[in-house]
């Protein structure tokens, strides 16, 4: 297995691609795919590398928490 991914309805819970297979474009397939699927794809991200790859993908931020967290939306 390459990636995978894990959601409920349109809201990203989990993506995730083995080290050895990340900045290879495997990543930006998965979201793709997902991003074809709901419309309103939602995410949380706390996480700098993460989140500069969604805002990357076309990810905007519509909340940001006071510990950082993101709420993104594609």
């Amino acid at each position: 297995m390459i990636g995978f991914s894990e959601f409920s309805k349109d809201y990203l819970n989990f993506l995730a691609v083995r080290p050895k297979f990340q900045h290879l474009g495997y990543g930006k397939l998965l979201l793709d795919a997902l991003k074809n699927t709901f419309c309103n794809l939602t995410l949380h991200s706390n996480d700098d590398y993460n989140y500069q790859f969604y805002l990357r993908q076309g990810a905007k931020i519509i909340e940001e928490d006071d510990d950082g967290i993101m709420m993104m939306k594609f």
